[in-house]
């Protein structure tokens, strides 16, 4: 990391106020078994935005205070709540590692987002990056990708236990990711005739749970169960696999029946839901090509995938008001394409 020039032996001044942003993300394919180091796509949804705002409160460096305003708890920082946990502790380390050495005291802590929370979208993510960006906006210090990542790794690791990563690293990218666990990140530029509708189910997800609930099937006493989650977290990586090439080549069709198939598997796991199921069941009944839910599962999003085969088509309408009239509280659209 690079820093501005300030000395460490005398109180610093940093006046005004210092943003960061992140964006939400839909998991297109490989949620779980990411988990257990098999690849997954990911897609920014730009439409959604995540923003922390940070601005010194004139607490000394040795001693420093942080507050905080979100939509959870407004207050001393320090008397937040359980669920901010995993940000209390961030901003614990980035004082210490960023601030301090700077010479720099408090903050008070302002964050603001249209990423609706617990529905598989990254948001605890999102709020991580966001955090980390605008700390090192304050403390004049230039971060890596790299090293974004690990700090928000170490939040989301808090918030969820057994990160994989791609959370981390899809709500700070503004391009679809592939993503393994333990290799080179690729990034590439997403160029379908097609566009997802993301339908949010009202219910929030239950990401934590049925990560602990699809480990428990793999690691049964009951070698039949075992067995069979082992071949479907490896279905889901080969289906990725396909996905990508559906993908390059532009196969709409072929990729509906991906997402489909992902669905299946999914449901066989055990994390899909009744009001997945409806949403599911109602986009493929309007005409969509494909289905399935996005992040972790039981509850949150699903997304269902439109081909754009006349310009004028009213195709991608009737499917979004399919969804509203099963349930959707809310709907987001994100092109295949430029």
């Amino acid at each position: 990391m690079s820093k501005d020039k300030i000395n460490p032996g005398k109180q610093a001044s940093r006046r005004g106020k210092y943003t960061g942003q992140a964006h939400g993300k839909i998991i297109l394919i490989g949620e779980h078994s990411v988990v257990h180091f098999k690849p997954a796509i990911a897609l920014p949804l730009m439409s959604t935005c995540m923003e922390a705002t940070v601005e010194a409160n004139g607490s000394l460096s040795s001693a420093p205070n942080f507050s905080i305003d979100c939509k959870y708890f407004s207050g001393n920082l320090a008397d937040a709540p359980g669920n901010l946990s995993n940000v209390k502790s961030l901003v614990a380390i980035l004082s210490q590692q960023l601030c301090r050495p700077q010479g720099l005291g408090g903050f008070n802590i302002d964050i603001s987002s249209s990423i609706p929370q617990e529905r598989g979208m990254g948001s605890s993510a999102a709020v991580a990056v966001a955090l980390i960006r605008a700390i090192a906006d304050y403390a004049g210090v230039v971060l890596a990708d790299q090293e974004i990542f690990d700090y928000t790794q170490i939040s989301e690791n808090i918030a969820h236990g057994n990160a994989s990563g791609l959370d981390s690293i899809a709500t700070a990218h503004d391009k679809a990711v592939w993503f393994e666990r333990g290799q080179e990140l690729k990034v590439f530029d997403c160029q379908c005739p097609g566009t997802l509708l993301v339908a949010d189910t009202g219910v929030k997800g239950g990401t934590r749970q049925a990560v602990d609930d699809v480990r428990a099937l793999l690691y049964s006493q009951e070698r039949g169960l075992a067995r069979k989650a082992a071949e479907d977290i490896d279905r889901l990586g080969q289906l990725t696999e396909e996905a990508a090439q559906a993908l390059s080549g532009g196969y709409m069709r072929k990729l509906g029946y991906i997402l489909d198939e992902a669905q299946d598997t999914l449901s066989a796991l055990t994390v899909s839901s009744p009001e997945l199921d409806r949403l599911i069941d109602a986009a493929r009944q309007a005409g969509a090509l494909g289905a399935k839910l996005t992040g972790g599962g039981r509850g949150g999003c699903m997304i269902a995938l439109v081909p754009d085969d006349n310009p004028g088509s009213t195709l991608l309408s009737v499917v979004e008001n399919a969804l509203r009239a099963a349930g959707a509280r809310r709907t987001w659209r994100l092109p295949l394409h430029g």
